[in-house]
This record gives C-alpha cells, sequence and structure tokens, in this order.
C-alpha cells in the first residue's frame, strides 16, 4: 500500500521553567536620552544578544492538524475513494540543549471520516518521531525553524462487508511504515 498524507499544524507552545526569560538579563528600560551628543554616543554600542529563553528549558506543545489524505490504496484506486478529510491531535516535549537547538519527541492520533460515497469506510492514523529542531531566530517574535528526525506512522483502514465490491481491492487492515527526516 502506497498512503501518504498531508497535513497542516497549529502549533500553540508555553514554556516552562523561566517563563520570565526576558528579566534575567535584558537591561532595564529607561527614559530615552537626548540631544545631539548622545546619539554620537550610542552609535558605537553594539546591542546585546536577547537573552537565551531555550537552553535548558523544557517546551510543551499541543499539536492539532487537518488531515488531508493523499495517494493510491490499490491499483486504480484513490485514497480519497475510501476516505475523506479528518483531524489530529497530540503533542510535543523538546527540551532546549543552546541557543539555538531542541532535542524534541512528537506524537499525533487521527480519525479519517467517510467521503459520504462508502458510509462504512473510516481510517485512523498515528505518528510518533524524535527529532531535532535548529532555530534561526532567538529572543524574537519571528521564528523560523527546521527539523530533522526519525519516526513511526501507521495507517488503519475499514469498510464494511457491504462496501467490498465498490471499494475493490482495498482491503481492511493496519499499514505501517517508517519517517526519515
Amino acid at each position: 500500500m502506497r498512503a501518504r498524507f498531508a497535513s497542516f499544524a497549529l502549533i500553540c507552545c508555553a514554556s516552562l521553567f523561566g517563563s520570565n526569560a526576558l528579566a534575567q538579563g535584558a537591561p532595564p528600560a529607561g527614559p530615552e536620552p537626548s540631544g545631539e551628543d548622545d546619539n554620537e554616543d550610542r552609535e558605537g554600542r553594539p546591542k546585546p544578544f536577547a537573552p537565551d529563553g531555550r537552553s535548558g528549558h523544557l517546551t510543551i506543545a499541543a499539536v492539532g492538524a487537518a488531515e488531508f489524505p493523499a495517494g493510491d490504496v490499490a491499483p486504480g484506486r484513490a485514497l480519497t475513494d475510501v476516505v475523506d478529510v479528518g483531524f489530529s491531535f497530540g503533542g510535543l516535549l523538546a527540551v532546549g540543549v543552546s541557543r539555538h537547538v531542541s532535542i524534541d519527541a512528537m506524537g499525533r492520533y487521527g480519525l479519517l471520516y467517510p467521503n459520504g460515497e462508502c458510509d462504512s469506510c473510516t481510517g485512523d492514523l498515528a505518528n510518533a518521531s524524535l527529532g531535532i529542531r535548529y532555530h534561526l531566530a532567538q529572543g524574537s517574535s519571528f521564528d523560523p525553524w527546521g527539523r530533522l528526525g526519525v519516526g513511526y506512522r501507521t495507517f488503519s483502514l475499514e469498510h464494511g462487508g457491504d462496501e467490498t465490491e465498490r471499494v475493490l481491492a482495498v482491503a481492511n487492515g493496519r499499514y505501517h511504515g517508517v519517517d526519515i527526516a
């Protein structure tokens, strides 16, 4: 079986152990200096780095995604012939090892719903992975990142006996796979 899933995840994060990171190392805000001489003095001073809000900190995130099935489940039979869009939920647990790098474990479970033509067809999916996440920015409200990981994915497809002819060679059962990168 060659089934692939595309998913779009909305991630909400809450940082534990150091939620007041800005107060730990940020200089106190004071009144703006005025005058021409003050501006000349400030031009030569480098701006300090933002406080490290990732090293040694634990991050917990909740993940919710809309799952859009894609691919074939049998010769000439697309997965969308059997199931339709579904939803998944899961979580992420990460530990920061430096300003820009964290190691994480992530997992999701989801359900795919009947597509209207096959009322007894359903599917479910689950995945778990370990990865290393690299954040390009630190201490900024814009935080682009990339992740390299490896994981396990499983997918189950079920349909009633009365649908056997219509769904042709699509077998009930659970399928397994490995995710890399």
